[in-house]
């Protein structure tokens, strides 16, 4: 909580000083995901092995969000939504946990589930990343948290985010917002649906 109090404080000062024009150093990508969370990491594999540039904006340290760092690695599924990319993440897992003699369903209810220590589902998704065939490549960034959106026109063309509180900015064609809250759509003033209604005339 306290360096996320300084990086506010941090940040405002900046803006304030008026030092934010011409001084964020800037980086190209093809996709930018905000979230590293399992959606935001199948979304940057999958662009990246279609031959995209991908960076990936975590806040926190670890990517795989609730299936690793939030610990929640038991998914549920029994067999029946094993398709694509994550059939492929839940293949590497068993294959991990068989290479030493061990069951992933050991804490759960049956042979077909999977219960994965959180580091090693982590260490699966890293693995999948790091090897993806050029010219596709994932920048992965944690502990890096956006803070503005820049549109030129009705376009999407930047974000900027924080990271041991050195700003960045991150350009690129498209961006994904794979936070949990949908963290990103406020900053770019997207428009957005909820259910039957759409923003900003949300009727909760």
């Amino acid at each position: 909580m306290m360096r996320r109090f300084l990086s506010c404080v941090f940040l405002s000062l900046w803006a304030v000083s008026g030092a934010w024009a011409g001084t964020v150093p800037s980086r190209s990508f093809d996709v930018v995901v905000v979230g590293g969370g399992a959606g935001g990491c199948a979304a940057a594999i999958q662009a990246a092995r279609l031959g995209m540039r991908v960076a990936v904006l975590e806040e926190s340290d670890w990517i795989g969000g609730q299936m690793t760092g939030g610990a929640v690695s038991t998914m549920d599924d029994v067999g029946r939504t094993r398709t694509g990319i994550y059939r492929e993440f839940a293949e590497r897992v068993r294959a991990r946990y068989a290479a030493i003699g061990r069951s992933v369903s050991t804490c759960y209810w049956g042979p077909d589930t999977i219960a994965f220590e959180p580091a090693a589902g982590q260490a699966v998704l890293r693995s999948m990343i790091r090897e993806i065939p050029a010219p596709g490549s994932v920048t992965v960034e944690t502990e890096t948290r956006v803070t503005q959106a820049r549109r030129e026109g009705n376009r999407l063309v930047a974000v900027t985010a924080v990271r041991d509180f050195v700003l960045t900015e991150y350009r690129a064609a498209v961006f994904v917002d794979a936070t949990e809250c949908g963290d990103l759509l406020p900053l770019a003033g997207a428009r957005y649906r909820a259910g039957n209604s759409v923003s900003p005339d949300i009727d909760m």
